[in-house]
This record gives structure tokens, C-alpha cells and sequence, in this order.
């Protein structure tokens, strides 16, 4: 329960927390600015009584602030937003009561052009990687094709082979994570779903038959489009799909539904493999984790279901897992139709 309960009361609130060195404001239920203290007029370089009466839903310096406030649930978890161009804060909201909401506002500019520059550097780095790795593919696939080779040459160049997919998954996921961990907006458009893990299936349709693993799927001929970010949702259902067939043994199945439910569209992934204990289960979305005992299949970087698992809430979604050791899994996604996405 809030103790702010009257002007008064909210004054000597922002004044305490003014002494803090905290910037914070007050704003009315409609989202009107009524009170800011004297650090958050310093750090949004303006003064008080320009910013009172301001409506955060048509001032677009706060704009950010309006989303939190349509969300109506108490945001006590910092939400990093941009505010007057300049400025990235970690924002608090918290109700209070009949007066509306308080909003405290920590800076992070500092903190944020530091992360950009690490992001250019190690996209930088990514992508200096993937040139080598490109021309070792390509050079490869030149022997390949130059003639016959013996049964030593072949094991050599399929090991080969075998490292730079390896090496080319890690590149990726590293890029995607970084991509993720600096919230740059999604490329939101209509995805027709249905063609999307169609897609998929064909990308990895060769490699599950070279391990002699069949994979069954139910996708509908007609479905409404989804809004989304196309490539995002796509590594979702490859990554689901690539560990399916990871972990499944030759002979094994893996199957693919897809269909809708009133306002959500629902992308279910199971297989006949090697499954995980139940004690791994709340883990497996972590970044680097690794199930004990599966030493033999976790090439790669690790970060496959952590970017799933990301890309996933970053649509509004949800994915569960199921599980039994030596019956397989379960992974089920389910995404709405539609939703406001940030900026």
C-alpha cells in the first residue's frame, strides 16, 4: 500500500529522495505531470514548470513513459528507456494511489554508449570471423566437387566440413545474443507462420535424413498472418528443430504442429530422444547451460535455447518444455497475433 497519499505527502517524498541525489516526478492517473523534483529537472536539462502539465501521452520526450502506465501493473523492475533523445535511464514506476504514479529515473547514458561500443566491437570481430570461414567453406566445397577422393581424403575434408557448421552456429548465436542483449527494436511485419516452419523443415530436411531420423509434421494450409520479426521467429523454430534432431537417435521422429488458438498461433516441437531430467528442466533457457551426461552432443555455443527463449518473450510469447529421460521432449511455443511492440 502506497504512503503517498496527498500532495503534501508527495512533495516531501520527492524532496527526500531528492536528497538521495534520485530524479523522480509525479504524474496524475491520466499520465500528467504534476510534480518532479529539482535532480530530475537537472537531468532532464528543463525546468519544472515547463515539464508540469505535460501530458506524457502527448509530450514525445515521455513518450516512453505512456506504455508503462497503459501496461497497469505496477513496474517495479527498472525498464531501460529513451528519453529527450540524449538520455537513457532506468525508469521505477510505482502506483500511488488516488495521485497517480511515481516514476524514479536513474541515468545510464554512460553506461549505455559503453555497451554500444562493445556491440561495434564484437560485431566487428563477428563478422571479420565469418569472412575466413566463409572462404574455408567455399575452398572445401572446391575440393568437393574437383574430383574423386579416397576414403581419407573424404574424413578429413568432412571433418573439416563438420568444424566450420560448428564454428559458423557459434558466430551466429553470438551475433543474435549481442543483437538481443542491446534491445535494438524487432523488424516487425506479417509472417504467414505456416510457410515459416515449412521453411524450416526444408533447411533441415537433409540433415535429419542423413541420421535417419524422420520428421512428421501437421501444418494448417490457411492461417491468419502474425505480426513479428520474421528472422527472429525463424532461428526459433530452426534452433527447436536442430536440437530435436540433435538429441534424437537414428530411427527416432520428430514431429512439428503448428496451429491456432482464439488470439495466439502455437508452434509445438517434440522428438523420440534422449529427453532431460526433470532437476535440469528450470534451466535449460540459461545461458552456456549445458545438461550433465550429454557431453557427446553439445557442440556448439551454447546460447540456442537462450536466444529461443529470448526472442520468444521479446514477441509476448511463451515456451514450456516437457520431458522424460529416454522418451524425449516437448517444446511449445505460443505467440499472439498481434501486439504493441516497443519502439
Amino acid at each position: 500500500m502506497s504512503l503517498i497519499h496527498d500532495t503534501s505527502t508527495a512533495i516531501q517524498a520527492l524532496n527526500q529522495l531528492n536528497i538521495f541525489g534520485l530524479a523522480a516526478m509525479i504524474c496524475d492517473t491520466s499520465g500528467v505531470v504534476q510534480l518532479l523534483n529539482s535532480a530530475a529537472a537537472a537531468l532532464f536539462q528543463q525546468e519544472p514548470g515547463y515539464l508540469e502539465g505535460q501530458s506524457v501521452h502527448e509530450f514525445e520526450a515521455l513518450a516512453p513513459l505512456s506504455k508503462m502506465i497503459k501496461d497497469d501493473t505496477p513496474q517495479i523492475t527498472p525498464q531501460k528507456l529513451q528519453l529527450f533523445d540524449h538520455l537513457y535511464c532506468l525508469v521505477r514506476m510505482q502506483k500511488i494511489g488516488r495521485l497517480g504514479f511515481l516514476f524514479i529515473f536513474d541515468d545510464i547514458s554512460d553506461l549505455k554508449a559503453r555497451e554500444d561500443d562493445q556491440l561495434a566491437t564484437l560485431n566487428l570481430v563477428m563478422h571479420d570471423l565469418k569472412a575466413p570461414l566463409t572462404a574455408i567453406k567455399g575452398n572445401a566445397d572446391l575440393v568437393q566437387n574437383s574430383g574423386p577422393l579416397n576414403e581419407k581424403q573424404q574424413k578429413y575434408l568432412d571433418r573439416l566440413m563438420r568444424s566450420v557448421h560448428i564454428m559458423d552456429g557459434m558466430v551466429r548465436d553470438i551475433l543474435d545474443m549481442a543483437w538481443l542483449d542491446a534491445e535494438e527494436p524487432l523488424v516487425v511485419e506479417p509472417i504467414n507462420l505456416t510457410r515459416l516452419v515449412q521453411n524450416a523443415i526444408d533447411v533441415l530436411g537433409s540433415i535429419a535424413e542423413e541420421q535417419q531420423i524422420s520428421i512428421e509434421y501437421q501444418l494448417p494450409d490457411v492461417l491468419p498472418d502474425l505480426e513479428g520479426d520474421y528472422r527472429r521467429l525463424e532461428r526459433v523454430v530452426v534452433n527447436l528443430l536442430a536440437n530435436a534432431i540433435k538429441y534424437t537417435e537414428k530411427g527416432g521422429k520428430v514431429s512439428v504442429q503448428l496451429w491456432q488458438e482464439e488470439n495466439q498461433q502455437i508452434i509445438r516441437v517434440s522428438d523420440t530422444g534422449i529427453g532431460i531430467p526433470s532437476e535440469y528442466l528450470p534451466h535449460i533457457f540459461k545461458r552456456f547451460y549445458r545438461v550433465p551426461n550429454q557431453d557427446k552432443r553439445t557442440e556448439g555455443s551454447g546460447l540456442g535455447l537462450a536466444i529461443v527463449h529470448t526472442v520468444v518473450e521479446r514477441h509476448h510469447g511463451t515456451i514450456e518444455v516437457e520431458s522424460e529421460p529416454g522418451k524425449g521432449s516437448t517444446f511449445t511455443v505460443r505467440l499472439p497475433l498481434r501486439h504493441t511492440f516497443a519502439d
